[in-house]
């Protein structure tokens, strides 16, 4: 809540509350000082620096807000080495903008140009085109390309069959299927498009032990969707009400009150 007191800490170690949460970054207590204002969360979460210690930052809360897990950190005019381009924004690229072709990309925090460099060496994804063949194979070992990917569901070559439509990626990528093998299942493309890493798999009308929320699900609605107060979350390919039940294990935040002591 506005106005209580919030603590950063540089020991990852420490579990977070309502009144203190551990950061990545060990040199914040060093790179900010009293009156300076830190922003958490893509601005979502203002902080005023009150105090710094060795180990710590004692800051006050601007506004109310709800407060998810490992979000970024960002302070106005200090150039800190916390990545612009972390592992959450990475996953966004690779696995959403890419797959749907986005036309731009928005970033926040970027602190030079190398940021923009970093963002652009994930804007690649493999491109598929309507027509082709393309091979499903249950061996994860294997490594894909644009003619094949391995998948986790081994049992995919005994649950389809000649004809079936195979749904990638949210429903981008859709597959016909031509042909299935012991541990493979051969599939025309029916639409042009560009794949991502480690997307899901659906195949309407058959009921296929690949979960609803996975985990990229699961950290859109822990890291974004909870800490922003979405409305609603949609969900691809619902296949029963545990699918739901699952979704609604993962809509917590943290409470934080105004004028509580944050540590």
């Amino acid at each position: 809540k506005a106005g209580q007191d919030f603590k950063l800490v540089t020991d990852y170690e420490q579990k977070g509350d309502e009144n203190m949460v551990a950061i990545t970054y060990s040199q914040l207590p060093k790179s900010v000082k009293k009156g300076q204002r830190i922003l958490v969360q893509d601005g979502t979460v203002i902080l005023i620096v009150e105090e710094c210690g060795e180990d710590y930052v004692m800051c006050k809360v601007v506004n109310d807000c709800k407060l998810g897990e490992k979000k970024n950190v960002n302070v106005p005019g200090v150039k800190v080495e916390i990545p612009v381009v972390g592992e959450r924004e990475i996953k966004d690229i690779e696995e959403w903008a890419v797959p749907n072709n986005a036309d731009y990309i928005a970033l926040s925090f970027v602190q030079s140009a190398g940021d923009v460099k970093e963002c652009r060496k994930h804007c690649k994804g493999k491109d598929i085109k309507a027509g082709q063949d393309f091979k499903l194979v249950t061996d994860y070992e294997q490594k894909g390309d644009e003619n094949m990917v391995a998948i986790t569901y081994s049992q995919l070559p005994k649950s389809v069959k000649k004809g079936q439509r195979i749904l990638v990626q949210d429903g981008t990528v859709i597959l016909i299927v031509e042909e299935c093998g012991e541990d493979y299942v051969m599939c025309k493309v029916v639409n042009d498009c560009k794949l991502g890493e480690k997307k899901n798999v659906n195949v309407p009308g058959v009921k296929v032990e690949i979960p609803v929320v996975g985990e990229r699900e699961i950290k859109d609605i822990e890291e974004w969707a909870v800490p922003n107060n979405a409305d609603y979350i949609a969900l691809s390919f619902v296949q029963s009400a545990g699918d739901v039940k699952e979704c609604r294990k993962h809509c917590k935040g943290k409470d934080i009150k105004a004028g509580q002591d944050f540590k």
